[in-house]
């Protein structure tokens, strides 16, 4: 067996002699046939197991591959591959919203920003806070501009684990890298200066296109504990500091979900609380850092909004076609509500799941799962300091929209001669009615643009001859232009704290004539989608504000307030 990759992700192949046999879209293909030395065995494609020959293969883990795929087949000849699963026989998932915990533990945790523009690193931590089971857990890095996905893979936290990592550049590639002992897959991918972020879906495939973005880090099954040697809990547990990662194991459970006896057998149940996230972004020439916590989405159920289970929403780590159920057009997809997927400009692979409208709170469909994340984080007002008072003295703001690609995203060469068009989600209660947004193709890129509403606060609140007036005077006109944007006070993105280039702007901050260097400031937002007229309910937005000298290491973070409409 041998391994390639294809956008960074690792992808099988069997070699026999002269001939390879490339694994794909394996539930459409069912059953092949391998002869090897005169023998014949039929084996099921849904689940990839490995072939009986292989000189790495023991028998007790051919067992586990076989009731793996045995499970699948019990009482569902036929069974589908599916983006979801409610249940696995012994737990099912009763969660029927989300909310934002303050206290930052969560199913799901949004860091808002990472860069590697210029001279810096960003540092990220995940944490397993539960202490009785392992989990398994996306994470996805997607783009400033479009949130084009431009790097993912899997974690396994064991029970108390935690997995550190760095993004940095290397020359004019941007790289993850990580010295840690957790398992990931594909396995190892991050050793020895890790891998290269892949431009093959950011506009004209720029390697500047993926130095700034945000991170979705999402626990897809939780995977409780078992005692079996051939486990998967055993493949991921560390032993005196260091996970097994039992190779075979973890490629035997990384199948595509059919049926609950199926993802029972391959070592998982519904995903539960307990991932808590932080990051933090640093300079190493200048050693200013800035630093905080990822916003963390809990997965609740009822009146009381209690923590509960979601979907088990485990994927391959795969190159291989997806269904193309999980994607298909005219709101019939099962799987996303990307609509640059699902107006079918671009196939599915199976790395592409799950996102953030894969449904997590039982069986809905996916434009419902996004709105449901969308409620969560949507505010109807920002609010925040800044301060500039001196030259060194630097302020940067962080906006960062998660769930607007389920809602509006550019497709770079989807119109008329290969031009840039705006691909929407007619069902997204947030961005789906573009009533103040538009695509902008003015730039030397093409952007999404959404129009906010600005007021400064001085700090006096007076004119600068002493006489008191009411502040803040006119409200600024300004926007948000891309997935994530960084608004720099007084000061060019590029030469201010972040160095943010991709979606940033100079915020000048003037009450009249009169220059204002330092205060306080609010933005106002508005929905940009289906819900009832007049009642304007805000969009999903984090992130936060950055205050210090990019030439000295002390610097401020400071958590965005917000206001929210009444639900």
């Amino acid at each position: 067996m041998a391994w390639f990759y294809v956008h960074g992700r690792k992808k099988r192949c069997f070699i026999v002699k002269n001939y390879r046999i490339s694994l794909v879209e394996p539930f459409l293909r069912q059953v092949f046939m391998l002869r090897f030395r005169s023998v014949i065995e039929t084996w099921s494609l849904r689940f990839q197991t490995f072939p009986f020959w292989s000189l790495h293969m023991k028998k007790n883990v051919f067992a586990l591959s076989v009731a793996v795929a045995l499970a699948g087949l019990a009482g569902a000849a036929n069974a589908q591959e599916v983006p979801f699963l409610e249940g696995n026989t012994v737990t099912a998932s009763d969660a029927d919203s989300f909310v934002v915990n303050p206290d930052g533990i969560g199913h799901i945790q949004l860091v808002p920003y990472y860069s590697t523009q210029g001279s810096r690193n960003t540092l990220l931590n995940i944490i397993n806070t539960d202490s009785d089971e392992g989990k398994v857990v996306k994470v996805r890095f997607r783009g400033a501009r479009n949130s084009d996905d431009v790097f993912d893979f899997y974690v396994f936290l064991s029970p108390g684990d935690v997995w550190r990592a760095r993004v940095y550049r290397d020359g004019e590639t941007t790289k993850l890298e990580s010295a840690d002992n957790s398992c990931t897959w594909p396995l190892n991918f991050a050793a020895d200066g890790g891998s290269a972020f892949q431009t093959s879906r950011v506009f004209n495939n720029l390697q500047t296109e993926v130095r700034e973005g945000y991170i979705e880090i999402l626990t897809a099954a939780d995977i409780p504990k078992n005692a079996d040697k051939d486990s998967l809990y055993t493949a991921i547990k560390h032993v005196k500091g260091v996970a097994p990662c039992t190779e075979a194991v973890i490629e035997a459970s990384m199948q595509p979900l059919t049926t609950p006896p199926a993802a029972l057998a391959a070592g998982f149940a519904n995903p539960s609380t307990g991932l808590i996230a932080q990051w933090a972004i640093s300079d190493v020439e200048t050693k200013a850092t800035t630093s905080g916590v990822a916003t963390a989405l809990l997965a609740v159920k009822g009146v009381g909004k209690t923590p509960a289970l979601g979907n088990i929403v485990v994927a391959p780590q795969t190159n291989d076609a997806a269904p193309a159920t999980w994607s298909a057009p005219a709101g019939a997809a099962i799987g996303t509500a990307d609509p640059l997927f699902t107006f079918d400009t671009r196939d599915t692979s199976y790395f592409d799941y799950p996102d953030l409208s894969t449904p997590y709170l039982g069986n809905i469909a996916p434009a419902a799962q996004a709105n449901a994340v969308s409620s969560a984080l949507a505010v109807t007002e920002v609010i925040n300091e800044f301060a500039t008072v001196d030259a060194d003295l630097q302020t940067d703001w962080v906006f960062s929209l998660p769930t607007r690609r389920y809602g509006v995203t550019i497709d770079y060469t989807g119109g008329a001669n290969g031009r840039p068009i705006a691909r929407v989600n007619g069902d997204s209660e947030y961005f789906g009615g573009l009533t103040q947004a538009a695509l902008d193709t003015t730039g030397a890129a093409p952007a999404i643009v959404i129009n906010v509403e600005t007021k400064l606060f001085d700090d006096e609140e007076n004119t600068a001859s002493s006489s008191a007036i009411v502040s803040p005077g006119t409200p600024v006109r300004s926007s948000i232009r891309g997935e994530v944007n960084v608004f720099s006070f007084n000061k060019a993105p590029e030469d201010s704290l972040l160095g943010a280039v991709i979606a940033a702007q100079n915020m000048k901050t003037t009450i009249g004539s009169n220059v204002v260097k330092s205060g306080w400031a609010t933005v106002g937002l508005k929905e940009q989608g289906t819900v009832t007229a007049g009642n304007n309910t805000g969009l999903p937005v984090i992130g936060y504000a950055t205050v210090g000298s990019a030439g000295n290491a002390m610097s401020f973070t400071w958590p965005h307030r917000y206001n929210r409409a009444v639900k």
